[in-house]
């Protein structure tokens, strides 16, 4: 599969009952938005809370945060932003390392943004600023 095209991969939802989610599953009609970050990553952090403080800027899009590190820290990180508060943004365990094989970040946080039809348009390897985020969502609703 092209590295243009949203991927088929597992996440481990990290919500209540810890559900599994695969990325085939995604339907199409809004923009999707990865970002593979880690929990202690002060560079994460503050790009969470920079998309957190925004939210409504971006509500026809749907966010997945997505980290190897270990279930406690992303339970820990979750409850910190309140994760719950957002319906459009979830948070999850991709333990297979699928996102990392297949992009090769070599920052993070990085922020890969689908289209409607899922074909990659964007990526920021190391973040990016809140005015790209909203240009290039606003360029794919």
């Amino acid at each position: 599969m092209s590295k243009s095209n949203l991927p088929s991969f597992d996440i481990v939802v990290v919500d209540d009952s810890l559900s599994i989610y695969n990325t085939a599953w995604m339907g199409k009609g809004y923009p999707i938005v990865f970002i593979y970050f880690s929990p202690e990553c002060d560079h994460c952090q503050m790009q969470t809370d920079s998309i957190l403080n925004n939210i409504n800027s971006f509500r026809n899009a749907r966010f997945f945060f997505i980290s190897t590190d270990s279930l406690r820290l992303v339970k820990e990180f979750r409850n910190k932003y309140q994760f719950e508060k957002y319906p459009n943004v979830k948070i999850g365990l991709d333990r297979e390392g699928y996102f990392l094989r297949h992009y090769h970040p070599k920052n993070i946080p990085t922020i890969a943004i689908f289209n409607r039809n899922k074909e990659l348009k964007f990526m920021y390897d190391g973040g990016t600023s809140m005015n790209n985020l909203i240009g290039n969502l606003k360029d794919l609703y």
